[in-house]
């Protein structure tokens, strides 16, 4: 028997313990293998329900198989479907798992990992990506957006541009590619964090800052200038975008070995990343350029902390408009530093069903459509 053939089992639960597993049974032969094992509590066959009232129709009974000569039971809610695929939900433990899938693979049957099995289930690669990016969401609504694209937005935009360069509509070609391409320097970041380092001189705040961001304490603070030696990196959310805030050493000069190399990797850091919160303290006054001069084209942002300690009568440390006040102690100022960085992330974000291109292969296509338009 083929693979194609062979009746699959697909676990489409996560692994690990849960209340509920669900497990789907597909392939020629399905109904007939779940006839084998399940005893629904109405005493038919699930096969023999008539069609207009099995599809879809969850039925409670027990999934039966033998064990060490030993008829072993499993309470089990069946849904048939439309194409003849069976879902089985049951209790969530290994063991009643693995008793239905070694019960449903003893004879001949496979078991499918969930990813194989959308794949090869899923013409479109678009439709495959969107479900298997689904998966790797970590936020509301990066999902929503993914499944914007699961449910076909992006697959009916890339139809329309390819129509609009075949009847030789320019223009709206044109219009509709760069569009998609507007979207597509964050459609990428739907399942992959932005990064984002905190930097700045010794003892201005940064660890703290990386702390009230998070939310709870995830980097040491101490007052001694030169503790934060490595980069230390936390995944959280801002606006609903999922962001690895990176904590490095202070910038400075120093003779010690061990610090100059934290130096050098919070160096490294900015360089790379999507946007550098350039730390300073709120008491400092700014000079004429507060930008880190090597990385004048890195996206930063100027954050001025401890802005509780400065007196209401200095003038002397006027910050520029660009300029974010906070403290990192009391938290003021950190809501608005929150909306800045979203906005510089998503300045646009799109409306709901908006396509968005979220795959190097989606962007590299429109960038070469958009190279042929005359």
């Amino acid at each position: 028997m083929s693979d194609e053939q062979a009746v699959q089992t697909v676990r489409l639960t996560p692994p690990g313990r849960s209340a509920v597993a669900t497990l789907l049974v597909t392939g020629p032969g399905a109904l007939r293998e779940i006839d084998r094992c399940f005893r629904p509590s109405t005493g038919l066959p699930l096969s023999s329900l008539p069609s207009s009232h099995s599809e879809n129709r969850p039925v409670f009974g027990y999934f039966v198989a033998e064990t060490s000569g030993t008829d072993v039971r499993e309470e089990v809610v069946a849904r048939r479907q439309q194409d003849g695929s069976v879902e089985l939900h049951c209790h969530g433990g290994q063991a009643a798992i693995s008793m239905i899938e070694d019960a449903l693979t003893g004879t001949g049957g496979r078991r499918v990992d969930w990813k194989s099995w959308t794949r090869q289930s899923q013409e479109d690669p678009i439709t495959v990506a969107a479900r298997l990016a689904l998966s790797k969401s970590q936020t509301e609504r990066t999902a929503a957006i993914l499944l914007d694209q699961f449910q076909g937005a992006l697959r009916l935009a890339m139809h329309r541009i390819e129509r609009s360069l075949m009847s030789h509509q320019h223009d709206a070609a044109r219009e509709q590619i760069e569009t998609l391409l507007t979207r597509a320097h964050y459609g990428i970041h739907l399942t992959q964090p932005w990064q984002i380092v905190v930097a700045g001189s010794p003892n201005v705040g940064k660890s703290s800052l990386i702390n009230r961001l998070m939310g709870y304490r995830r980097a040491i603070v101490h007052e001694e200038a030169g503790t934060t030696r490595d980069l230390v990196t936390s995944s959280t959310t801002i606006g609903g975008w999922p962001v690895s805030l990176i904590d490095t050493a202070g910038l400075r000069q120093t003779a010690h070995s061990i610090e100059q190399e934290g130096v050098a990797l919070a160096a490294k850091a900015m360089a790379e990343a999507d946007l550098t919160l350039w730390v300073v303290d709120a008491r400092t006054p700014p000079p004429k350029s507060e930008k880190p001069t090597p990385w004048q084209d890195t996206p930063t942002m100027v954050v001025r902390n401890k802005c509780d300690l400065v007196s209401r009568e200095s003038t002397a440390d006027t910050p520029s408009s660009d300029d974010i006040l906070v403290s990192a102690l009391s938290g003021q100022g950190i809501e608005d530093l929150q909306r800045a960085i979203a906005t510089h992330l998503v300045p646009d974000p799109p409306p709901p069903g908006a396509a968005v291109p979220f795959r190097n292969e989606e962007l590299e296509l429109l960038e070469a459509w958009l190279a042929k338009i005359p």
